[in-house]
């Protein structure tokens, strides 16, 4: 469920980080649109296989713009 421009001006509480402004609102705004494809269920039975897997959802997080 999208939110709202209204929600997101409410959510917008302007909090101070260093130099960079946060509006969570905004922010979710224009995360909602962007999806990640599927990662299907890590079957790894071994460390190397693991990460194999979580480095695939990390990198599908990046193609979709939702990681840098």
């Amino acid at each position: 469920m999208k939110i709202t421009d209204q929600q997101a001006e409410l959510l917008d509480v302007r909090l101070m980080q260093g130099n960079d402004v946060l509006k969570p609102g905004s922010m979710i705004q224009e995360l909602q649109g962007r999806v990640a494809q599927n990662q299907a269920p890590s079957t790894a039975s071994d460390v190397a296989g693991l990460k194999a897997d979580l480095n695939a959802l990390i990198a599908k997080l990046r193609a979709a713009g939702l990681m840098e």
